[in-house]
């Protein structure tokens, strides 16, 4: 297993009590402040009124535009929403753009889709093989889903500003000297 600061790809080990997304908002904030270009989605959840679903959408780094990634059941239910056809879309416009000027790869969450080999694994492939730094979450019931998928070339993170920053810098200083 590579040590933090030489793996190309990073997942931030989610706890059920915290959000990724006002980490990943404070990163991509901070980031940018350091002049890198991120590319990708986060997700964000908006609460829905009692009795029905909450929406969640993919909000695009670069631009804001929002994509609404589930589908609507009508009321609250079991089982996965997950719109593919939506999360296909978003994959075909994002591999587009990779190689353009992105310093670095954002992608929310690596959940079930991917592990089940779908979802926006293409993406990660892609970065991986234009050597773009690729940061993602996981929750620890997808973790042996992420290591089985990336092998030797992931690095699991505490969700923790700091560390995150730090693999992060790393990963574009190594990204600089290629």
């Amino acid at each position: 297993m590579p040590n933090m600061r030489s793996a190309p790809l990073a997942a931030i080990l989610l706890r059920k009590d915290i959000a990724a997304e006002p980490l990943f908002d404070s990163l991509i904030k901070t980031l940018r402040a350091d002049g890198v270009h991120a590319a990708g989605y986060v997700q964000r959840e908006y609460p829905a009124p009692p009795g029905h679903d909450a929406e969640v959408v993919a909000e695009d780094i670069e631009t804001g535009e929002t994509f609404a990634i589930m589908q609507p059941r009508g009321g609250p239910g079991s089982g996965c929403r997950l719109d593919t056809g939506v999360l296909a879309d978003l994959a075909g416009r994002i591999l587009a753009r990779l190689e353009r000027d992105a310093d670095l790869l954002i992608l929310n969450r690596f959940g079930r889709t991917e592990t089940e080999g779908n979802g926006l694994r293409a993406v990660y492939e892609k970065a991986i093989e234009l050597g773009l730094p690729v940061l993602t979450s996981v929750k620890p019931e997808h973790v042996d889903g992420w290591q089985a998928y990336t092998g030797d070339m992931s690095v699991l993170l505490p969700c923790n500003e700091e560390a995150v920053l730090d693999w992060c810098r790393s990963g574009l200083a190594r990204e600089a000297g290629s």
